[in-house]
């Protein structure tokens, strides 16, 4: 049998079932407040009971009914202190009376704290944030596109933690990322990043890109990791362009828009789409 509930007071039926196949033993308590378990084990017998159950590696459960007035609550806890004190496996509680006491008292307590301690401290919070504490920004994206973010053995996150200047990027399996810097401006910039991966470019769309090669017809410009297209010559600036380089150059960022995606999945930009409109341009649009 695997459990008993042991009759008050009877030690020698308690180590009798222990012995003989019981994997644990409920017993009850000493008498405590105005209702109790009567004639129950005394604190000297628990403790017994309890040296004799581990010897055999058995387990020895307390249950305690309990009747008390809030004035009680310090006796309450300190007969608990004293089961404890006897090793036992598990207190269990058959009365809720104990429990609805100590939140009483514990709701108490957070209302003193809210009030008497931290309204007197400040009484409502702050406009904006110290320089110098940690700004914290959470993200949650499909978890599907969280090895896009990560990267090839976290290539990609390094990449966005290096260039954003933030101090730390934490992942979680569902989906959730946390951006962690001093500096809320680099904490906007690694957001932008992880926005640029997970989102799939669309015609129409305008990013902010950094230039990476330059070829006689076009420059390529990556809009995020691992993420690059190509703004042609035609498309680079209202006038015409003879030396592409006179208009950008490897490494600077540039504000593109997405004008088509082909079939394979190559990315055709302009930066000329991107740019505002010149007056007379504007005439000639009408």
């Amino acid at each position: 049998m695997p459990e008993l509930l042991a009759p008050a007071g009877d030690m020698e039926r308690l180590k009798y079932a222990l012995h003989y196949g019981a994997d644990a033993v409920y017993i009850g308590g000493p008498m405590l407040g105005l209702r109790a378990n009567a004639i129950n084990f005394t604190f000297d017998e628990i403790k017994e009971a309890c040296d004799y159950a581990h010897n055999l590696g058995k387990k020895i459960y307390v249950t305690v009914n309990i009747v008390l007035h809030n004035k009680e609550l310090n006796m309450v806890l300190d007969y608990l202190k004293q089961l404890e004190k006897c090793h036992v496996d598990a207190i269990i509680v058959s009365d809720l009376t104990i429990i609805k006491l100590a939140l009483e008292k514990a709701h108490t307590a957070r209302n003193y704290i809210l009030d008497e301690v931290m309204s007197k401290c400040i009484s409502e919070p702050r406009a904006n944030i110290s320089d110098y504490a940690p700004k914290i920004a959470r993200i949650k994206i499909d978890p599907d596109k969280m090895s896009d973010v990560i990267g090839s053995r976290g290539k990609t996150i390094h990449r966005i933690i290096s260039e954003s200047g933030v101090d730390k990027i934490d992942t979680e399996d569902d989906g959730r990322i946390f951006i962690v810097s001093f500096d809320e401006q680099k904490v906007q910039r690694a957001l932008d990043m992880i926005n640029a991966i997970i989102i799939d470019p669309e015609p129409g769309q305008i990013f902010s890109g950094k230039v990476t090669r330059i070829t006689s017809f076009g420059v390529f410009v990556e809009i995020a990791p691992d993420k690059e297209g190509l703004v042609h010559v035609s498309k680079l600036s209202y006038d015409h362009v003879k030396n592409i380089e006179d208009i950008v150059k490897v490494g600077d960022m540039i504000l593109v828009k997405v004008i088509d995606i082909d079939e394979q999945g190559r990315i055709n930009l302009s930066r000329r789409d991107a740019l505002p409109l010149r007056k007379f341009d504007k005439k000639n649009k009408k």
